[in-house]
Order: structure tokens, then sequence, then C-alpha cells
């Protein structure tokens, strides 16, 4: 076009002597414009995204698609899905595979970490509580020992960037084909409130009907909802 746009201007405004000059070849409908000097070029991924596209194949010739190409596509397909559940908060029936998994990571632990104290909790660790199928395991020691422990699990395990961390609070993520998780803090620390609010609930069945009912309200809901309704839930019962 600005080939095209020069030829006008010497048509109009260049030297009555200027020289004829080819006119400019028309273009093919089909033929991507050539990239010049000083223009912008969206690359294939952008092409695609801007809802571009190169002219199909004729029906029944679709180019071929390599097994690379298709694992890929699953895996992201599979990631979008899980970034998608991972905010619904959903109640599932008992995991058969999670006695061996809760063998599994607390013979990891007594190994890893030998002098800390180790308790399970959440859901799993009383009997007639219904959850989400995900076994949450504490892991605990006196104050002067945390650094230590932190630096023994984080030789073995990797720590979870998205959940709350402090000098005296820290989340870790077990490899597992369940969803397991460490949650390290100091003996008697403000975070120390876990066993508590599992004494209350193995103490009164009535408790346990009321956190049932709380999470029969958000199956299927925001899981950030869920969690706020589930704090103010335990303060109240430790709060008494």
């Amino acid at each position: 076009m600005r080939y095209a746009l020069d030829v006008a201007r010497g048509a109009h405004h260049g030297p009555r002597n200027h020289r004829h000059r080819e006119p400019a070849r028309p273009r093919h409908p089909h033929r991507r414009r050539v990239h010049r000097a000083g223009e912008g070029r969206l690359a294939h991924h952008d092409l695609q995204r801007e809802g571009h596209r190169e002219r199909a194949p004729p029906h029944g010739h679709d180019p071929p698609v390599g097994p690379g190409q298709r694992a890929r596509g699953r895996a992201l397909r599979r990631a979008r899905q899980e970034e998608a559940l991972s905010d619904v908060f959903r109640v599932v029936p008992a995991d058969p595979r999670l006695p061996a998994e809760r063998a599994r990571v607390l013979a990891l632990l007594a190994a890893t970490v030998p002098d800390a104290e180790v308790f399970e909790v959440g859901s799993t660790a009383v009997a007639g509580v219904i959850g989400k199928g995900d076994l949450d395991v504490l892991v605990r020691v006196p104050e002067p020992g945390f650094p230590h422990l932190l630096a023994r699990l984080d030789a073995v395990l990797p720590r979870n960037p998205a959940q709350y961390a402090s000098p005296i609070y820290q989340g870790y993520t077990v490899p597992s084909p369940l969803d397991v998780a460490l949650q390290c803090t100091v003996t008697g620390g403000p975070h120390d409130d876990f066993l508590p609010f599992l004494d209350a609930l193995r103490a009164d069945p009535a408790l346990v009907d009321r956190y049932n009912a709380l999470k029969r309200r958000f199956d299927g809901g925001s899981m950030d909802a869920y969690r706020e309704a589930k704090r103010a839930f335990v303060e109240a019962v430790l709060n008494g």
C-alpha cells in the first residue's frame, strides 16, 4: 500500500519530467501481507489469539497433528479443568486410597523430622465429619526448632506458595494421588489451634452435625466463600 501511495504522490506532486512507473501489483486475496521494516508483525500464536486464521484446507484434508501436539493439548485442558475445579468446594466420599496414603505420609515424616509432633487433622481425623477428600497433617515443634524443621522438610517437599506463611507457620504440599498437605507451626503458638477444634468436635455430636451442615450448604459453591465461613465457624467454637 505504501508503494501505491508513493506512485500516487509522484503522479500528482512530483516533477513534470517524472518517469513513468509500473502500477502497484494487485495483491492476491489469499496472500498474507509481507512484513516491512517499521511495521508491526503478529506471531503465529498472536494471529490465533486475535481470531485470524490462514486459509483452511479443503474438507477432509486437515493437516496432520503429531502426538506431541495432542499431548500438549490434553495437558493444557487438564490444567484448565484443575484450575477451575480448585475454585469450587465439593463434598466427596472417602477415597479408598486414603489409609495407604496416610501411612505413607506419616512414615515419610517419621524419617524426615523424627523429633516433631505429627497429627492428622481435618475432616478425616474425626469420625462422621464429611469433607472434600483431602488429608491434612499438623507438624509442630517448639519455636527454637522451627527453622530446623523447615530446613529438613525443604529437602524433601515443596512449600505451598499459595498458602499463608510466617516465621512460625508454613504449609507444604505432598506429591500424592490425593490432596495431601502439611500445616507446620510452633507448639503453643497462635496458629496451634487445630487440636482444640478437633477435641470439640469429638466431644459434641451436635457440633459435628452443624459442621457438616455448613459443608453441605457450600457444596458446589465458591471455595473462598466456604473457607471464610469455615474460619468463622472454627473461631466461634474456639472462643466458646
